[in-house]
């Protein structure tokens, strides 16, 4: 995992960071239940100690890591969408063939079309919208700051408020379970998606297969019936 982390790092922008901040991020495995994978068990964490800890509590670093779990799956929902695609175009030319197959097909694109532009607009609120306006306005907030309390005030206000934006508060519970349900709806989606291709694989195969073979045997007939 630690090995994944550092990879990821050296293929973006966080590179370019001091590594005095690199050094404090760490991977961080959350308790597995029956059934869990990694994308489910894995979370960063970034390590903070005197004097940033009196800004960076405990509960605050909670919120930050419910927020990145968030994140987190928001990001798998992408990815997954995404793999249905560069299969479904990586194998374009074998499943023309399967023409009792083309409903499904489209069927299964317009949906997986539909479930992404969905969260592709939604990540980019969550951004845009969320992230980056109200850090723009703890920077002009806390620039105006006198003293340390204010500081923890300011910056608390901006991590409830995004907590708010994000469906993670209390009050917001009905609609997160929604979007949760949401999530693993298009989980279920993309075995499904998974299962119609190795199906329409497998189906290709036996088809060149049963191809081969027909082109074969009038070669071995008239082998035999020279001998």
């Amino acid at each position: 995992m630690v090995g994944i982390l550092e990879t990821a790092i050296r293929r973006s922008n966080a590179h370019k960071h001091q590594q005095e901040f690199l050094k404090r991020l760490d991977v961080k495995l959350l308790q597995a239940s029956a059934g869990d994978d990694g994308w489910r068990i894995f979370s960063l964490e970034y390590i903070v100690g005197p004097p940033l800890n009196t800004v960076l509590s405990s509960v605050v670093m909670s919120d930050y890591l419910r927020i990145f779990n968030f994140l987190w799956r928001l990001k798998r929902i992408e990815y997954v969408l995404s793999t249905i695609w560069i299969q479904q175009m990586g194998n374009k030319k074998a499943f023309s063939a399967l023409k009792e197959l083309h409903s499904d097909f489209q069927k299964g694109n317009c949906l997986r079309h539909e479930m992404l532009l969905f969260i592709t607009n939604l990540i980019n609120y969550i951004m845009v919208e969320v992230i980056e306006t109200n850090w723009q306005i703890f920077l002009k907030e806390v620039r105006k700051a006198k003293h340390l309390d204010e500081i923890i005030a300011i910056h608390k206000k901006m991590i409830d408020i995004m907590l708010d934006k994000l469906l993670l508060t209390q009050k917001n519970e009905s609609l997160s379970k929604q979007l949760s349900a949401l999530f693993e709806l298009i989980l279920k989606f993309k075995q499904s998606q998974d299962v119609l291709y190795t199906s329409a694989i497998e189906e290709c195969h036996r088809k060149v297969l049963t191809i081969s073979v027909r082109l074969l045997l009038p070669h071995r007939e008239l082998m035999n019936h020279d001998h």
